[in-house]
């Protein structure tokens, strides 16, 4: 009675009140339910008389009971276990930890995880495993692993597509450099071309030009002798009439050497003495 009064004492007579409970449910379930199940797959096999659809595995499959036979081999599986729920959580966790061991080895297969996690799910009363753990048949197939031999010749022709495209490049950096210089050349043999074209064009005008300048001096020329003959010649006649003049007006003077006798005599215009 002692023993009762405590937390621990408190938790053993409540696990075998469970596993009292449990023992019951599943005399009953062994004793009635398996009947039960039967008689269920018999009356479905002689009295459906179309396909039907159930929920199998989180997934929904089409079924034809017309085809089944009522006394086939069938497994009732009672769904209750020989301890509590605490126990069932401790050995699926320990299965958990051997997962992880034998991983490595090749033992355990995703589905395997993925149908432990389930069970754990289950042992603690939550729903919707569905919404927790995604069912790895569910995922698209992955890729298969390459060999490493696969891996050397994707990577020697990577290697040689790269090598490829440099040789494209280069060849194309080329071609364009080479089209660059010959529309460079092009351009200045153009300039060239005009600035020659300009230099002759200046020396045709100058030639013409001098052509010009060259006329007309000849046609000043010829209007000079045509038109300009008899006033030259009435200018002539002018000047030498004024000299005439002048010498007429001059005064005489005698010039005498260095002994004072007269040398010779010289005329001196008004306008020479006045200078003098």
């Amino acid at each position: 009675d002692s023993l009762n009064k405590t937390a621990a004492g408190a938790r053993i007579a409540d696990a075998r009140d469970q596993r009292r409970l449990l023992m019951m449910l599943r005399i009953f379930g062994e004793t009635g339910c398996k009947d039960l199940c039967k008689r269920l797959l018999r009356l479905t096999c002689e009295y459906q008389d179309k396909p039907g659809t159930i929920r199998l595995r989180d997934t929904w499959v089409e079924y034809d009971p017309r085809n089944w036979s009522p006394d086939m081999g069938v497994t009732v599986n009672v769904g209750l276990g020989t301890g509590d729920k605490s126990q069932t959580i401790q050995f699926l966790n320990m299965m958990g930890a051997y997962f992880q061991q034998a991983a490595p080895l090749g033992v355990v297969t995703p589905e395997n995880v993925y149908q432990l996690g389930k069970m754990l799910l289950k042992a603690g009363n939550i729903q919707g495993a569905d919404r927790l753990l995604t069912d790895p048949a569910t995922n698209p197939p992955q890729p298969p692993q390459e060999t490493p031999e696969q891996v050397l010749a994707k990577m020697e022709l990577e290697l040689e597509d790269k090598r490829q495209q440099g040789k494209a490049r280069d060849a194309e950096y080329k071609r364009e450099t080479d089209l660059a210089e010959l529309e460079a050349s092009t351009k200045l043999k153009l300039i060239d071309l005009q600035l020659k074209e300009k230099e002759v064009r200046i020396k045709e005008i100058e030639l013409g030009l001098k052509n010009t300048e060259l006329q007309m001096r000849m046609a000043e020329a010829g209007t000079a002798q045509v038109d300009g003959s008899m006033p030259n010649a009435m200018q002539l006649i002018v000047d030498l009439h004024r000299k005439l003049e002048e010498l007429a007006s001059a005064e005489t003077h005698i010039v005498r050497g260095p002994d004072g006798k007269a040398s010779h005599t010289v005329k001196v215009l008004p306008q020479q003495q006045y200078e003098g």
